[in-house]
């Protein structure tokens, strides 16, 4: 208890301004609380009657719930923070004279436009009253117009109670919202007493709705129905809109549907995507100013076929297996593709090559992701290069992927490699390069060493010109020595390592590159960018280039540098790295494209210059091919997997084949639906 009679006498605890001697002021504190919903006895008011009444209320006193002088609430209940749960109060009396009660049942309505709704009033004798009962309806708003009827009701011991039924009529033309209507029963000689019926008259409306998602085969079609239904004796012609996702198509059987009150209706929506992924359709419903909308998501699902790389190496007269991937829900497309997949191999040029390749068909009929292998064996008969074409069929030639491999057929053959590949030489000093001369396939015959330098100056000498491979000697060794004289003068320059071999009949060379740095002998802190390149040079947003940057010493001291990858202007990537004196270090750089947008960037690279070094101009170099950046792709594969079989001549002739393939299949879909 916080307060007993507005703090008059010695009651005063915790008494509120708005409390007055009439007033019991409650305060309660939970010490625990109770999950919802909950009902139970929150207090027990005891009155002591000392007088007589007809009839004092016993109420909540109107603006009696905050600080200020007029607060919206007298019941307020917090569930632990300053926002108030929201309560309904029931009110009472006390009589200890003759008098009367007065209820309704129902005490709150809604009520449509047109329509009429009944409450009844039910009066009660209390303390023995006896007589008769006038009853009259005000309204607190003009519109609803409500009657009494009876307008008169007798109760006395022998009828306690008597029954009224007032009838709200809510015209067609009436104003939505809340009316309280108030029914006061008078006796003439007793105060009057009233009861309030809540009303409240709905605007007209509609609903709009339809199944949250639908999936389906790409290429293939689905319905779903546009259910719409009137509400509160709505009734007009609801325009119906779309917004579709990118990719997606949807059209309606009718834009414009007509709610009659009380009735519904529909419009049947067809959708479809031809490739894989998940389209959102959004449904919008106008009449006048009512608008309502619904949403269905478009789950599209869709096969492909590919393989982890795009060349593969065998040797002549050897048989190599491979294994191509098939998936129901490769990357990009929604899981799972239902039915029937036809694949089918072919080859570019058609001889040199034998493939055998299987299964023929494979059937994805699972919810279940499913990665199934398409497996072929190659054997090589001629040495060449050959396009491998796997191309898979669904829904009857609807929906074709292929996927590409270049496969190298080696015949008797050998390499010739240097190590290294850059060498930086002080004026009057030498320096080696080891020749590594590897036989290939079944070649047996001599190799002939030879090196050529542009332009002239530093002295090439191997310790061997003549190098014997076979079946037991597969692999041999040979030194070169690199000599600047003193007069040489300082500079880059070029040897052309050449391995010469006849292989029947024809005379085939091998040529490896060695750049030399010829320095002056002074004893300088140096280092410089030698050259950068990055690849790819045509990338998707979202791909990581990489450049391959080699750091070069022409200088006398070991130095340890940082390394910087350059788009522009800007360090996109770096790397600390320890170059040896007249050495070089070859590192990879990493830019990744996902914050830039589509266009051309120059790049590069730059080494931070190191204590004493006194010649920076050879610090940073720019790449002279730029990287093309491009927008993301839609498709099932990106554009990026593919640089390697485009640049294959021989994939012209297979993309050749793929459209005679398609057309082969579609003139048979024609053919068997004209059949």
């Amino acid at each position: 208890m916080d307060c007993i009679g507005g703090g008059f006498g010695t009651h005063n605890i915790n008494c509120a301004p708005f409390d007055n001697q009439n007033t019991l002021h409650f305060g309660y504190l939970a010490q625990a609380r109770t999950a919802q919903p909950t009902t139970g006895l929150l207090f027990t008011a005891i009155y002591n009657i000392t007088g007589t009444s007809a009839n004092t209320p016993i109420n909540f006193l109107s603006g009696c719930g905050a600080i200020t002088s007029q607060p919206p609430l007298c019941v307020s209940i917090t569930n632990g923070t300053p926002q108030l749960d929201s309560e309904t109060t029931q009110t009472g009396g006390f009589s200890n004279q003759p008098y009367y009660a007065i209820d309704a049942s129902p005490a709150t309505l809604t009520a449509d436009l047109g329509t009429t709704n009944s409450s009844t009033i039910t009066l009660t004798t209390l303390n023995g009253f006896h007589g008769n009962l006038s009853l009259t309806t005000t309204i607190s708003a003009p519109g609803p117009v409500p009657t009494v009827s009876p307008n008169s009701v007798v109760i006395n011991q022998t009828f306690t109670q008597g029954f009224a039924f007032l009838d709200i009529s809510v015209g067609p033309t009436v104003s939505p919202g809340k009316y309280n209507v108030t029914v006061t029963a008078t006796n003439s000689s007793l105060p009057a007493n009233s009861v309030v019926v809540h009303l409240l008259v709905a605007t007209p409306d509609f609903t709009i709705a339809t199944q949250s998602s639908v999936t389906i085969n790409a290429t293939r079609s689905a319905t779903v129905t546009i259910a719409l239904t009137s509400l509160h004796t709505f009734s007009g012609i609801i325009s119906l809109t779309m917004m579709v996702s990118t990719g997606a198509t949807a059209a309606l059987d009718f834009n414009q549907r007509l709610l009659n009150s009380g009735g519904s209706n529909s419009s049947i929506l067809t959708l479809s995507a031809p490739v894989g992924g998940s389209y959102n359709i959004n449904i919008t419903g106008t009449h006048n100013q009512l608008s309502h909308a619904t949403l269905v998501q478009l789950v599209v699902a869709d096969f492909g076929i590919k393989t982890s790389q795009s060349l593969l190496a065998i040797q002549q007269g050897s048989t190599q297996v491979f294994k191509f991937t098939a998936s129901n829900h490769p990357t990009g497309t929604q899981c799972c593709f239902h039915g029937n997949v036809t694949l089918s191999t072919s080859i570019t040029p058609s001889q040199g090559l034998g493939a055998s390749c299987g299964p023929a068909s494979i059937l994805f009929n699972s919810v279940i992701d499913s990665t199934p292998d398409y497996t072929c064996t190659f054997t090589g008969s001629n040495s060449g290069n050959y396009t491998v074409i796997v191309g898979a069929i669904g829904l009857g030639g609807a929906l074709f992927h292929a996927s590409a491999l270049v496969v190298q057929v080696l015949g008797p053959d050998f390499q010739v490699s240097a190590s290294p590949s850059l060498q930086t030489i002080p004026q009057g000093s030498s320096a080696s390069v080891i020749i590594k001369v590897n036989r290939v396939s079944t070649f047996n015959g001599t190799v002939t060493l030879s090196a050529a330098v542009v332009p002239s100056g530093p002295t090439l000498l191997f310790n061997t010109t003549s190098i014997n491979l076979d079946a037991t000697t597969k692999t041999a060794t040979v030194s070169l020595t690199l000599t600047a004289l003193s007069t040489t003068p300082p500079g880059t320059y070029t040897v052309t390592i050449s391995g010469t071999a006849t292989i029947s009949g024809v005379v085939k060379t091998h040529s490896p590159l060695v750049t030399i740095i010829v320095s002056r002998p002074t004893s300088v802190h140096d280092v410089a960018i030698f050259s950068v390149s990055a690849t790819p040079t045509s990338p998707t947003i979202g791909d990581k280039v990489a450049y391959t940057v080699t750091v070069i010493d022409p200088g006398d001291f070991n130095e340890t540098v940082t390394v910087a990858a350059l788009v522009g202007q800007t360090t996109v990537d770096q790397k600390n790295v320890t170059v040896l004196a007249r050495g070089n270090v070859t590192l990879t750089l990493t830019w990744d494209t996902s914050t830039y947008t589509p266009g051309s960037y120059v790049v590069g690279a730059k080494v931070l210059s190191v204590q004493g070094q006194t010649n920076a101009n050879n610090n940073i170099l720019m790449s002279t091919a730029p990287v093309t950046l491009n927008s993301q792709s839609q498709g099932v594969f990106s554009a990026s997997n593919l640089p390697v079989i485009i640049a294959t001549l021989a994939l012209i002739g297979a993309a050749i084949i793929i459209v005679a393939l398609t057309l082969f299949f579609r003139s048979r879909r024609r053919a068997t639906s004209q059949n």
